[in-house]
């Protein structure tokens, strides 16, 4: 849990604007998914000899306006420790939010990217 609030407050650091930190909030949040249903939410943190590196949070649900039951898994949270910012650290976690998603059944993936500092959202039909 430490980890995690320490993960939203660098979350928050590095943000253009600087909202207010609310940890009680973020306990209550963090608390929800830990304790809720494992199947719709997911928390994945990358370490190295016990520093954590990023953090990335997801949910599943179904998308608004489809009439079809399939299920998307939406990233939420995406944050990586400036000296670790690269190729490896965004991997390992991208790997581990897809495997998530296809093992509890979500047919699309959903994620951030940036291109020229601009924020775009990412949907992807996963295989199968």
């Amino acid at each position: 849990m430490d980890k995690l609030i320490g993960f939203a407050r660098c979350l928050i650091s590095d943000l253009h604007y600087r909202p207010i930190f609310d940890e009680f909030k973020v306990r209550q949040i963090i608390t929800n998914v830990l304790n809720g249903d494992k199947n719709k939410a997911l928390i994945i943190i990358v370490e190295q000899d016990g520093n954590p590196l990023g953090v990335l949070g997801s949910s599943l649900c179904q998308p608004l306006f489809c009439q079809s039951q399939e299920e998307m898994a939406v990233e939420l949270l995406l944050y990586i420790v400036p000296e670790a910012r690269g190729y490896i650290v965004l991997k390992r976690l991208l790997e581990a939010y897809t495997y998530w998603a296809k093992l509890v059944g979500a047919t699309y993936i959903s994620y951030a990217s940036y291109k020229n500092g601009i924020e775009m959202n990412r949907i992807k039909r996963l295989k199968p």
